[in-house]
C-alpha cells in the first residue's frame, strides 16, 4: 500500500526498544493516528527536529495492516518550528495545553480539517504575535477544540432549557452537565459575573486573531478558567499535565 504524506503535530513521543519512538500525531489527512519512527532515538540525521513538541511537520506514513494498526513513520521534514513559543513561558504554557488537549479528546482515524487548523493558527499565532492575550486566547482554543470533538461548552444560553443568557447578568455555570444552566433549571455550582459570563459566550465565536486581543478583567478570565478546568475534570478521564505547568509560570488557573 503506497505512503500517505500529510501534514501533522507530534502530540506525544514514547521511548521504544533501544532506538525508535512511537508517536501520537494529530495529521492534516489521516486525523489522529500512532506511528512508529524507526532509529529517532540514535540517528538525528533521518528526522532532524522534525520531532520537537509544537513543531508543523510533513511526514511520510506507511500504513500496516488493518485500519487501526501502527504506521510506520518513514520520512518527516520540518516545516515550521514556531521558535517563538521558546520565548515566552506563558505562551509556551498555552500551547502546551492546546497540544494536550487536542490529544485527550480527538477520536483516533477521524480526520477533521477544522480540528487541524485550529491547532495550526494557534500555535501560529502564539509563536509569531508581537502581543498576544494569552490567557484568553487559550480559553477561545480550548473551547474550539471541544466544539470539534464533540464537547461543546454551552455558554450563551441554558443548556437545560435554551434560554438564552440575559445581557449584563450573572449566570451559574454547572460543569457535570456542561455550562451555563439557569437558575429555573436548577442552576449551578459556579457563579460567573456579567463580564465574565458574556466573555465566555464570546470566546466561544470569535476568530482566534481577535481572541488573542481580547481585553478581559483579570478577575473575569479568573472565573473562565475556573470553569472550564471544572467542565474539563468532569469530562476527561483525567486531569491534563499541562495544567500543572501552567500555574507554574502564570496566574492562568487552568
Amino acid at each position: 500500500m503506497p505512503g500517505v504524506s500529510t501534514s501533522a503535530f507530534v502530540l506525544r513521543a514514547v521511548d521504544l526498544r533501544e532506538s525508535d519512538r512511537l508517536l501520537t500525531l494529530l495529521t492534516e489527512k489521516l486525523g489522529k493516528v500512532s506511528a512508529v519512527a524507526r532509529g529517532a532515538r540514535t540517528s538525528r540525521k533521518r528526522f532532524g527536529g522534525a520531532l520537537e513538541p509544537f513543531a508543523l511537520i510533513e511526514v511520510l506514513l506507511e500504513r500496516g495492516r488493518g485500519r487501526e494498526s501502527l504506521f510506520a513513520m518513514t520520512e518527516a521534514s520540518l516545516k515550521d518550528a514556531h521558535e517563538g513559543l521558546s520565548r515566552d513561558l506563558e505562551r509556551l504554557g498555552a500551547a502546551a495545553f492546546i497540544v494536550e488537549l487536542a490529544r485527550e479528546v480527538t477520536p483516533e482515524h477521524e480526520p477533521d480539517a477544522a480540528l487541524f487548523r485550529t491547532v495550526a493558527t494557534s500555535l501560529s499565532i502564539l509563536s509569531t504575535a508581537k502581543t498576544c492575550a494569552t490567557r484568553p486566547f487559550a480559553v477561545a482554543v480550548g473551547l474550539g477544540i471541544l466544539t470539534s470533538a464533540g464537547f461543546a461548552v454551552s455558554a450563551d444560553r441554558c443548556n437545560a432549557c435554551g434560554k438564552p443568557v440575559p445581557e449584563n447578568r450573572k449566570a451559574c455555570f454547572d460543569p457535570r452537565r456542561g455550562g451555563v444552566v439557569c437558575t429555573a433549571c436548577g442552576g449551578g455550582p459556579l457563579l460567573l459575573s456579567a463580564e465574565a459570563a458574556a466573555s465566555l459566550a464570546a470566546l466561544g465565536h470569535v476568530p482566534l486573531v481577535e481572541a488573542s486581543r481580547a481585553e478581559i478583567s483579570g478577575g473575569a478570565i479568573l472565573e473562565i478558567e475556573t470553569a472550564l478546568s471544572a467542565f474539563l475534570e468532569q469530562h476527561l478521564p483525567h486531569l491534563l499535565r499541562s495544567a500543572h505547568f501552567r500555574r507554574q509560570v502564570g496566574p492562568t488557573g487552568m
